[in-house]
């Protein structure tokens, strides 16, 4: 096993998986994570990491990961202005 794989497996989180998603542009969605954390890999274009934990919105490009502390709030968005709905926001029971 990866170092990666070892941390993860360990943590005792459960696991939800949001696989080979496309968003358009303009498309930002809110992920709470009241009792997990944020793992994001970004395959291609671009987008950003917005929280009002933050100071500014995070910039990723193609082949960039994000691994979020449990609890951090956060929404991923195709430009830096879009505001979430509430139809695009990720709720894990």
């Amino acid at each position: 096993m990866d170092v990666l794989t070892d941390i993860l497996s360990s943590s005792g989180l459960v696991t939800h998986l949001l696989a080979q998603q496309a968003f358009y542009r303009p498309f930002a969605v809110t992920f709470p994570c009241p009792r997990s954390m944020g793992f994001h890999v970004l395959t291609q274009g671009e987008a950003y990491i917005r929280s009002p934990r933050l100071a500014q919105p995070i910039h990723l490009r193609r082949g960039d990961f994000v691994l979020l502390p449990r609890g951090f709030q956060h929404e991923i968005a195709t430009d830096p202005a879009t505001p979430a709905s509430a139809r695009e926001r990720i709720d894990w029971q």
